[in-house]
C-alpha cells in the first residue's frame, strides 16, 4: 500500500514537473514568435519610430500578456487535475463568479470594450504624445483596460480607457 502511494507520488512529481517545464518553453517559444512579429515592423532607423512600429509594439505587448495567461491557467489546471482535485467546480465557480463580476462591474466592461476598439482602430499606439481626458503625454502603455501615460515632470498617470472619449494627437 505505502509503495503504491509512493510510487503515484512520485508520478504525480514527475508529471508536474514535465507539464511545469512544457509551460516553460511554451512562454519562451510564444515569445520569440510575438518578438519575430515586432521585429518584421521595424525599419531600423534609430532616430525615429514610425507608426507601424508603435503599433506592432503595442499589439506584441498584448499577444504576449495573453498567452502568458493562457498557458499558466492551463498549466495550474493540468497540475491541479494530476494531484487529484477535482477542478469541474474551479472551472464551474470560475464561471459563475466571472459572470457575476461581468454584472457587477460594468465599468470593467466598459474599460475593456474600448480599449480592443482604440487598439483595434489603431487610434493612438505606445509612444504617442496624445492629449486624453484632458490629461497631455505620452503613452508609455496600452492594456486592454488602460492607458498609461508619462506627463509633464515625468508624472505617471493611469487613465481607464472608458474616459477616452477624445483624443488629441500632439
Amino acid at each position: 500500500m505505502w509503495i503504491n502511494s509512493t510510487m503515484q507520488a512520485t508520478k504525480s512529481i514527475i508529471i508536474t514537473l514535465i507539464i511545469i517545464g512544457i509551460a516553460f518553453l511554451a512562454k519562451i517559444f510564444a515569445g520569440i514568435l510575438i518578438n519575430t512579429f515586432v521585429k518584421r515592423f521595424q525599419d531600423n532607423n534609430p532616430d525615429s519610430v514610425s507608426s507601424i512600429e508603435k503599433r506592432a509594439q503595442t499589439l506584441g505587448s498584448l499577444f504576449n500578456n495573453i498567452v502568458n495567461v493562457l498557458i499558466v491557467g492551463t498549466a495550474a489546471i493540468m497540475i491541479m487535475s494530476e494531484w487529484g482535485i477535482n477542478i469541474a467546480p474551479i472551472i464551474t465557480g470560475a464561471g459563475i463568479i466571472g459572470l457575476a463580476v461581468g454584472f457587477g462591474s460594468q465599468a470593467l466592461v466598459k474599460d475593456i470594450v474600448t480599449g480592443f476598439f482604440v487598439l483595434f482602430e489603431n487610434q493612438y499606439n505606445v509612444g504617442d504624445k496624445v492629449k486624453i481626458a484632458g490629461i497631455e503625454g505620452t503613452v508609455i502603455e496600452m492594456n486592454l483596460r488602460t492607458t498609461v501615460i508619462k506627463g509633464e515632470n515625468d508624472r505617471i498617470i493611469i487613465i481607464p480607457n472608458s474616459q477616452v472619449t477624445t483624443i488629441e494627437k500632439i
